[in-house]
């Protein structure tokens, strides 16, 4: 589709994927005008508990955020907020919801999402081929201010 954006990244650390995220997160949000919403203490010590969660299980994503938060100009709280729970009802403002779904196959997993607002959200789709350093390569997927939310 021609509206689409293509982002590639480097062969880089999660970090400065972070960085690149948020120079096209500043761009988007002139767009948009959808900016990372300042959360309440409650949430950012469940984002805390969660962060804690990750640590353990995929610590580099966690430096993807703070890339993001210091290409922003946000606090990392903040950030790390916004994206852990972005499903809440604290930060949803949708109308409808999409659904994602996954199917695993011998071949490894599918992943996808489809669009209940589709003709809304498509002006400022991003899509991102992305190639961490540590981790295999892929392709994801954005149509909101907090990052890669599918693919």
């Amino acid at each position: 589709m021609s509206e689409d954006k293509y982002v590639e990244y480097p062969s880089t650390s999660y970090k400065e994927m972070g960085r690149i995220f948020g120079k096209e997160q500043i761009k988007l949000s002139k767009i948009t005008g959808w900016v990372f919403k300042i959360p309440s203490k409650d949430s950012i010590l469940i984002a805390y508990k969660i962060e804690a969660i990750l640590k353990e299980i995929f610590p580099e994503i966690l430096e993807e955020i703070r890339g993001i938060a210091e290409e922003t100009g946000y606090e990392y709280p903040v950030v790390l907020a916004n994206i852990v729970l972005c499903g809440s009802k604290e930060y949803l403002e949708l109308k409808e919801m999409c659904i994602s779904m996954a199917v695993r196959s011998e071949l490894g997993y599918i992943l996808a999402l489809n669009y209940e607002q589709w003709e809304e959200l498509k002006v400022f789709r991003y899509f991102f081929r992305r190639n961490p350093i540590s981790r295999l390569p892929s392709v994801s997927g954005t149509d909101c201010y907090i990052g890669a939310t599918d693919g």
